[in-house]
């Protein structure tokens, strides 16, 4: 007999570490190979679609809780542009593998790579503020460290409508951000929104969504699906 086993890449919870076990004959394994293609992108797809539906994605697309792009420094067809080029990574992402002990055999599914490195490469993942000249590391915040420097932590995030609001400084149109001494004391240091600050457990919005019950499920169904 041979096992069938969903295997994530590193930093995944238990569900996924877990993963989900079956069992079928040994021509599995070629049976995986000649459906590759097909097998990759349908999980990709998946994976891909429950990314896009993290409150992160939604606000970015301008349809969550939070005004990312205003938050970011971006305007709305950047930030589109870099939600795109996310969910074009992650439907890319899937690997298949083949470790055979004896006569069982373990079918290994990955997707998404845990250094983000192509991620951190997307244009648009960082950029260089002006006249401050500060280095916005967007996709770092997200995905690597949501902790900001001192030097982002001297301003203060001054929305439209509000005072020192000054639209042709605006790369998003609604936000701009403002040195705390140009306040005259009114304003608060600059913290990053909760749904990027605040990652359960340690992980960051991709490994918690993919974390989430029933996903490992899926990705076995869609698997076992295809090979029948």
């Amino acid at each position: 007999m041979s096992i069938l086993k969903i295997v994530p890449s590193a930093g995944f919870d238990k569900q996924l570490q877990e993963g989900v076990v079956k069992f079928a004959s040994v021509a599995i394994n070629n049976r995986v190979a000649l459906n590759f293609k097909s097998i990759a992108s349908e999980i990709g797809s998946f994976i891909a679609n429950v990314a896009e539906q993290t409150e992160v994605m939604k606000s970015l697309r301008g349809q969550g809780g939070v005004d990312l792009p205003a938050h970011f420094g971006l305007s709305d067809g950047d930030a589109n542009g870099l939600v795109n080029g996310m969910l074009e990574i992650i439907k890319n992402s899937v690997t298949l593998g083949f470790i055979s002990q004896g006569d069982k055999r373990t079918i290994t599914i990955r997707a998404i790579e845990s250094d983000f490195q192509k991620f951190l490469g997307l244009p648009g993942a960082s950029y260089v503020s002006q006249p401050s000249s500060i280095t916005i590391p967007l996709m770092q915040w997200m995905l690597l460290d949501p902790t900001i420097d001192s030097s982002t932590a001297a301003y203060a995030i001054v929305f439209s409508g509000e005072s020192h609001f000054r639209s042709k400084n605006s790369r998003s149109g609604r936000a701009i951000m403002v040195e705390l001494k140009k306040l005259g004391g009114g304003g608060t240091s600059y913290v990053l929104p909760s749904i990027i600050s605040q990652m359960g457990g340690g992980a960051n919005f991709l490994e918690f969504a993919i974390s989430q019950q029933g996903v490992a499920e899926k990705c076995a169904e869609i698997l076992i699906g295809k090979l029948k």
